[in-house]
């Protein structure tokens, strides 16, 4: 069966917080973006947090990675061009673009869109990657 994750899964605001609080805290390296409405809620939930200025910041420093032309296009409404993108919409895409990429030692944070990604994970533990999963 396939079917949306859209309209099943919902935001958890108190659960996102810790983490929104870590990623202005600690930055990232890489920012992985899996959805344009989890990338413009964490941006949203960071601006309610008033760490808005500071996660902008960081994720205009960071290299991006986008899955999907929805995340394409949140980032562009805010003049952030992401580093590597998929083709086909795919997480499988996206590591596949990644996959010569340095991450050893490198800090991540993965916007998931409302499952596990183990796969995107997976690889990021295997690169050496230090890894942050936010869900909103």
């Amino acid at each position: 069966v396939i079917r949306s994750l859209q309209g099943t899964v919902f935001l958890a605001k108190e659960e996102l917080k810790p983490g929104i609080e870590t990623f202005v805290k600690k930055g990232a390296d890489w920012v992985i973006l899996t959805t344009g409405i989890g990338t413009d809620t964490l941006i949203e939930s960071a601006l309610e947090l008033q760490l808005g200025e500071a996660f902008m910041n960081i994720l205009s420093s960071a290299h991006i990675a986008s899955r999907g032309y929805k995340t394409f296009a949140a980032l562009k409404k805010h003049g952030i061009q992401p580093d590597v993108s998929d083709e086909d919409g795919t997480v499988r895409d996206l590591i596949s673009k990644l996959e010569d990429k340095e991450l050893q030692g490198k800090r991540v944070m993965v916007q998931l869109h409302g499952e596990n990604a183990p796969a995107l994970i997976d690889f990021l533990h295997h690169k050496g990657a230090d890894v942050l999963q936010l869900m909103p």
